[in-house]
């Protein structure tokens, strides 16, 4: 649960790095709210089932819309942040995050672009400490040279 708000407490944070947990509770959050607020405020009856030929007017939506665009606005420094540190967890810079966010702005061919962010969300954290930091699961460098050899080369079993 607490994963679910840290990218809030670490609201201009780009530093250091973040688990997929981090990520995807977070992101779970941020979809939850949104369908609640949209189902609530009627936006998807407006958009999504009105003649795509009728203008949809602000006053259609109502006062919940108003309050998910806040709250959208309000969550995107920190959904930026928390993207840039999943990059970092994983041994990337947080610029490949903002060039293939550009990318994926490119009509077509930037659904690439965005499949290649998803993909590198789920990716599993780069083992030990790396130049962002340390490991937020908590199994950094020092944890590794504690461990017997045969489980640091693969050959014991390992929980994670």
């Amino acid at each position: 649960m607490e994963y679910m708000f840290r990218p809030y407490a670490r609201y201009f944070d780009f530093r250091g790095r973040s688990c997929r947990s981090e990520y995807w509770m977070y992101t779970l959050f941020l979809v939850s709210v949104s369908l609640v607020l949209l189902i609530l405020s009627g936006a998807f009856d407006v958009f999504l089932l009105e003649d795509p030929y009728a203008g949809a007017d602000l006053e259609d939506v109502g006062m919940l819309g108003l309050v998910w665009l806040v709250f959208m606005l309000f969550s995107l420094i920190p959904s930026l942040a928390v993207t840039v540190r999943r990059f970092h967890d994983i041994g990337m810079s947080g610029w490949a995050y903002v060039g293939l966010a550009l990318f994926s702005l490119v009509p077509l061919i930037g659904l690439l672009g965005s499949l290649a962010i998803f993909v590198i969300t789920v990716l599993p954290s780069k083992e030990g400490d790396n130049q962002w930091g340390e490991n937020p699961r908590g199994f950094g460098d020092s944890y590794h040279s504690n461990m017997r050899d045969d489980y640091r080369t693969g050959g014991g079993v390992r929980y994670r």
